[in-house]
């Protein structure tokens, strides 16, 4: 934070015709001066406007900063960023902890407005912190006040353009973007940690795929999709038209090539783009692929269940298995040593004893 001085536009009051330095460094935040009085109309309670002595003006020596590109006023670095109350006529209580009779005093001028900016800056997100020089203040008019009257050089002659020297609407050089209305709050664009998980992993046609949203920092407030096809190693991916939704299910165009989804996460500040891994290669419809069942396993019964896999029985050993699309089977022992059939997965039939006939027993 660096005061603008105290001197109008330029340093008019000495007789210069420039702003003063360090002020007008890029890498710094130049704090320009208002004039603050209690008011009853609208609704902040506060009239502001530029304080007539403060500091600003265009420089001729700085080079311009990246976030002041948009500022045609001047074609170098100008003053200033950002502005605070500094008027001494409006001043600012500041309590003295080293030794002075009368603990309050009343101070004014841009090196009172300065630091009012630096506990500002303190008070702001880290990643607002993070931002380099003023680039916060120009990214997030949220949390500031425009000043829109006033001027720090009240000489008939005036300056060309009336910005360099007078409150306008947006951006000017005596206020800059404005004064603070509490912390800069920018939270920064989504970063990817980890990548979005595409299930299953070997997709077959007309079976649908998933995706996870992946891990993301900065809170992102939504999500948005889209899947691609690519050659069988993963590579020439092109945008599959129309699949733009956390599922995808795989058509005959899909078969022998891999899949993959790009998903773009989306906040206040902008949007990135993570991808998924590449899938394996999609199998067709009606392939079969054989799994070895355990040891002396002879399934009296199998069936699809509605998780997906293939369950079966396994009567020698009292179990009942399940087969995943991955093919990892896995094997569940029975209360009773019974032979058991089933005609779906939420049921099982077991013989009745000396009755004739089966029950059903319900699983949970």
């Amino acid at each position: 934070m660096v005061a603008a001085g105290d001197r109008g536009y330029d340093n008019w009051e000495r007789g210069a015709k420039t702003p003063s330095f360090p002020a007008t460094a890029p890498s710094v935040i130049a704090v320009g001066g208002t004039t603050l009085l209690p008011s009853e109309g609208g609704g902040r309670g506060w009239a502001e406007t530029v304080w007539t002595k403060s500091g600003g003006g265009c420089s001729v020596t700085q080079t311009k900063p990246s976030w002041q590109a948009f500022y045609t006023g001047c074609k170098d670095r100008m003053d200033n960023d950002v502005a605070a109350v500094a008027d001494p006529g409006t001043p600012v209580s500041v309590y003295d902890s080293y030794g002075l009779e009368e603990k309050w005093q009343d101070f004014g001028g841009t090196s009172v407005a300065s630091p009012f900016i630096a506990g500002v800056e303190a008070l702001s997100t880290s990643y607002s912190r993070s931002r380099e020089g003023a680039d916060a203040f120009y990214l997030d008019a949220s949390h500031i006040f425009d000043i829109t009257k006033g001027t720090n050089f009240p000489r008939e002659e005036g300056c060309t353009p009336t910005s360099l020297c007078g409150a306008e609407k947006g951006y000017d050089g005596p206020s800059g973007n404005g004064t603070p209305d509490g912390a800069i709050e920018l939270k920064g664009l989504p970063e990817n940690t980890a990548v979005p998980v595409v299930s299953p992993a070997t997709p077959d046609q007309a079976v649908p795929e998933s995706t996870t949203n992946g891990t993301w920092t900065h809170e992102p407030t939504s999500y948005t999709y889209q899947w691609e096809r690519c050659n069988a190693t993963g590579g020439e991916c092109k945008e599959i038209a129309g699949a733009t939704s956390s599922t995808y299910t795989p058509v005959e165009a899909d078969v022998e090539h891999t899949l993959v989804v790009k998903v773009t996460a989306k906040n206040s500040e902008g949007s990135n783009t993570a991808s998924s891994k590449v899938t394996n290669k999609v199998k067709p419809i009606g392939e079969i692929t054989e799994y070895s069942l355990p040891t002396e396993s002879t399934p009296p019964w199998m069936t699809l269940g509605p998780d997906g896999n293939v369950w079966f029985g396994d009567d020698p050993a009292n179990k009942v298995g399940k087969i995943t699309t991955s093919g990892t089977i896995t094997e569940y022992a029975l209360p009773e040593k019974k032979p058991c059939v089933g005609d779906d997965l939420g049921s099982r039939w077991k013989p009745m004893g000396h009755r004739h006939g089966l029950r059903r027993s319900q699983q949970d």
